[in-house]
This record gives C-alpha cells, sequence and structure tokens, in this order.
C-alpha cells in the first residue's frame, strides 16, 4: 500500500499546482502572441527605422544635450577629490 500513498500524494499535488500552472502559461502564451506580432509588424512595416531615428531625433534637442553635458561636467569637477602622484602622499 505505500506505492498508493506516493501516487496519490503526487497527484494531490499535481491537481493543486495545475490552475495556477495552467493560468501562468495562458499569461505567457499571451505575452509571446503580443510580442511576435509587436515584432513581425516592426520588421513588413517600411517606415519603422526611419520613424523611429525622426522620434528620436525629435525627442533629444541639441541644447538639452549639451545642458547636459555641462551640467555632468560641472558636477564631476565638484565632487572629485584631488589625487596626489606622488607615491606616499
Amino acid at each position: 500500500m505505500p506505492a498508493n500513498t506516493s501516487t496519490d500524494r503526487r497527484r494531490a499535488s499535481v491537481d493543486v499546482a495545475g490552475p495556477g500552472l495552467v493560468a501562468l502559461l495562458i499569461i505567457q502564451v499571451i505575452i509571446g502572441y503580443e510580442w511576435l506580432t509587436s515584432g513581425i509588424t516592426k520588421v513588413a512595416s517600411g517606415d519603422f527605422a526611419s520613424g523611429l531615428a525622426a522620434d528620436l531625433k525629435d525627442k533629444s534637442g541639441t541644447q538639452r544635450t549639451g545642458t547636459r553635458a555641462s551640467s555632468r561636467r560641472s558636477i564631476a569637477s565638484e565632487t572629485s577629490m584631488p589625487v596626489s602622484r606622488t607615491p606616499g602622499g
């Protein structure tokens, strides 16, 4: 009879985990389908690359980039510690 108890325990654990695993599988299939169709649409659409380049160009203005670079330089110079190049100093 011990073999039956082991089999019953396995069946019980599969039954308990079954609905959760099925729900997870369904969610993964839906996300995978959306990801795949989105990728196919981007590849099939001829204007995706040029449209992406135009969007990136619009969102990154030269004035803003210059401001960021200068502020990074000023923060780096304010927070940097002097480095002693002499041994032991």
